[in-house]
């Protein structure tokens, strides 16, 4: 296993330390798969072509690939009806799977930084304009750009605001006492 899979394992992991809107769901054995759960408001899409804002959790996986990072992650929503500029939408045609483009992928940069960034996806903080992989959910953006304090929906930040100074003694957590079930690691492709 290579020292950067191990530094992508970790800076997934810190990530999702500092938030309680997602948690990582699996890993597997080879670190090249990471699922990551989000508890968001979005905007979703039924069959019937009605588009609705909803709180729910939306599953994301984040491929690796064993070239990384000369090779860009893969990130894929599970779920098929989220409307969003970024995400491909199935019912469009190929891909046969909902691709969210994250834009270029710097080797400087962790997978850590796109487990948030997919945050301000979902939550539509940021909202593709120019390029959309979506022109459809692009449309509908445009569509409700008049009311000023439309976006995003989910206006909650992604991480929980930093402490000024460190919690006592006697509140932190012990270190042999398991970590909150979101965000225990358990062994690969077990839920938690």
């Amino acid at each position: 296993m290579s020292t950067r899979l191990l530094l992508e394992h970790e800076s997934v992991c810190q990530t999702l330390l500092h938030t309680d809107h997602a948690w990582l769901a699996r890993t597997s054995l080879d670190l090249l798969r990471h699922d990551v759960v989000y508890a968001v408001r979005t905007v979703v899409r039924d069959g019937a072509g009605r588009v609705r804002e909803e709180e729910r959790e939306v599953a994301i996986v984040f491929q690796l690939f064993p070239d990384h990072p000369r090779v860009a992650p893969l990130v894929i929503c599970q779920q098929d009806d989220v409307f969003n500029t970024h995400i491909h939408d199935v019912r469009r045609g190929d891909p046969p799977v909902s691709v969210v483009c994250m834009g270029t992928f710097h080797a400087e940069r962790r997978l850590g930084d796109w487990v948030e960034a997919v945050w301000d996806v979902l939550a539509w903080r940021r909202i593709a304009s120019d390029h959309p992989l979506n022109p459809e959910a692009a449309a509908w953006a445009r569509s409700q750009s008049g009311d000023p304090g439309r976006w995003p929906v989910d206006p909650r930040e992604f991480a929980r605001p930093r402490r000024s100074r460190a919690l006592p003694a006697a509140s932190a957590q012990k270190p042999d006492e398991p970590a909150p079930a979101r965000l225990r690691i358990l062994s690969p492709w077990r839920s938690s």
